[in-house]
């Protein structure tokens, strides 16, 4: 049983807290620290949170729990819901972060627990915002 390369997490109470469209976290298959990922592994992520915020502006209810495969799913590819303790494994010493997308066109987005500031803005009509999480 394989977990997808990217996993995202749908964070609803932070979601009504904060007047955000989406939130949540994004589990990497990184095993390093960001600021040694490539611009192609920073590249793989942003195709992630484009797609991540192309739904969130359609309003797709189906935004819980989203996997991202690089390729073809293998044969033994999980679909969600993912098994928690699986995901919990990949979480060790792996790159997490959080995600965004605000609520009105122009808002800005918070992110918490960020280790430095690294906010990308995303097309549409929401912004979206990731920013690099404490690796477990």
């Amino acid at each position: 049983m394989r977990l997808p390369d990217f996993i995202f997490g749908r964070n609803e109470d932070r979601e009504a807290a904060d007047g955000l469209r989406l939130a949540g976290v994004i589990i990497t298959d990184f095993p390093k620290p960001e600021a040694q990922l490539s611009v192609a592994e920073w590249r793989e992520i942003q195709d992630f949170v484009n797609e991540l915020t192309a739904a969130a502006v359609r309003d797709d209810a189906n935004l819980y729990e989203v996997g991202y495969w690089r390729d073809v799913p293998p044969e033994d590819g999980l679909e969600p819901p993912y098994p928690e303790e699986i995901v919990r494994q990949r979480m060790v010493g792996h790159l997490v972060l959080t995600f965004d997308v605000a609520g009105e066109a122009g808002s800005t987005s918070r992110a918490a627990n960020a280790r430095r500031p690294a906010r990308r803005s995303m097309p549409g009509s929401a912004e979206a915002c990731i920013e690099a999480k404490n690796t477990i």
